[in-house]
């Protein structure tokens, strides 16, 4: 009788193993899509950036022309 509830316990922790290593799956999974999220969109183009600093009045219209090129 004792090694029939061993072998119940047994799939047991089969079954929360597998539980245990997709939520850690998962997690990797997530960390790295908001890792690689964070960085795509805080990258804008120098030109994007050179635009805003010229519609904020911070560069003149030759010193946008002259970085631009």
């Amino acid at each position: 009788m004792h090694f029939e509830r061993m072998w119940e316990w047994h799939w047991v922790m089969w079954i929360f193993m597998i539980i245990v290593w997709v939520l850690i799956i998962l997690g990797a999974v997530a960390i790295f899509k908001w890792i690689t999220k964070s960085k795509t969109e805080s990258s804008e183009s120098a030109l994007e950036m050179l635009k805003k600093r010229y519609a904020k009045g911070e560069i003149s219209e030759e010193e946008f022309n002259k970085m631009k090129e």
